[in-house]
């Protein structure tokens, strides 16, 4: 059954702003620019509008394709990890895009890489930016356990304003230098919990699925992101056959946001390699 979205103010450019249909409900995106096709998926409680210093200034040089994700943004799909990879073979084919970049940031790494492990055709490149945990740890403690504990209540009560502060107090959202901040707190404040309080499928992936990926990979960690993430980055690094990693000096989680002209100038700088069909990406 599908799942309002929450009734949120995204600006879109006239004509560029679209809807895909998919299981459960429909998908709210944008297209802007011409191009290179660079599909982004945005993180855990954040909506396409986390991209937007990426889209202001690159739209000139690529096509970027924003989707709010299931149960995020304006997408009345009912939230489900286990559908999002067939939701981006949706968005394509709308689209009339054979092949894209994909880049993802922290939640929806787990979603680009099932993707390019299932669709390697429709892969050009992968741009993974803060990855989380993929596999179980050693005490069997599901790797994204800690970031909702003590969320769920909140969100079954209705207390967004509440909510919205615990998340602004976690360090996954913490912006270092305080760029960003006013974009981070409209997505956080606009987040309902969807995926908390209906999950949906879950997204198997597996080591095997991840070590057969050969599309030319970046890996994106913030100066001061957290520890599990920096060797997340590590151990995807020493599955993918085709991967450099590079540091957003003075980032965090959301590095993107809060040092926007380095992390533009690391993912131009691998976006052609990739143009050139070079190999060699360090």
């Amino acid at each position: 059954m599908a799942v309002m979205a929450h009734d949120i103010s995204i600006p879109s450019r006239p004509g560029q702003a679209w809807q895909v249909p998919v299981p459960s409900g429909m998908l709210a995106g944008e297209t802007v620019g011409r191009g290179l096709p660079l599909l982004f998926l945005h993180g855990w409680t954040l909506d396409r509008r986390a991209w937007t210093p990426q889209v202001d200034a690159l739209r000139d040089q690529v096509q970027s394709i924003l989707i709010d994700r299931r149960g995020c943004g304006q997408s009345t799909a009912s939230p489900s990890l286990g559908d999002e990879p067939d939701d981006l073979v949706a968005v394509l084919e709308q689209r009339s895009i054979d092949e894209a970049v994909i880049v993802a940031m922290s939640q929806g790494v787990r979603i680009a890489l099932a993707f390019a492990a299932r669709h390697p055709g429709r892969v050009r490149a992968l741009v993974l930016q803060g990855p989380p945990l993929l596999f179980p740890t050693a005490s069997g403690i599901a790797p994204d356990a800690a970031a909702v504990s003590g969320l769920h209540a909140l969100a079954r009560e209705s207390r967004w304003t509440a909510l919205g502060d615990a998340l602004r107090r976690d360090p996954l959202f913490f912006l270092p230098g305080g760029e960003g901040e006013e974009l981070r707190d409209l997505m956080l404040n606009a987040y309902r919990a969807r995926d908390l309080l209906s999950a949906g499928r879950p997204l198997h992936l597996s080591s095997d699925e991840v070590a057969s990926i050969r599309a030319p990979t970046l890996l994106i960690c913030g100066e001061h992101e957290a520890g599990d993430r920096k060797r997340s980055a590590e151990q995807l690094a020493a599955l993918l056959p085709d991967a450099a990693r590079r540091g957003i000096p003075g980032g965090g989680h959301l590095c993107n946001l809060c040092s926007p002209v380095s992390y533009n100038a690391a993912l131009m700088s691998f976006i052609g390699h990739v143009r050139d069909n070079s190999r060699h990406i360090c």
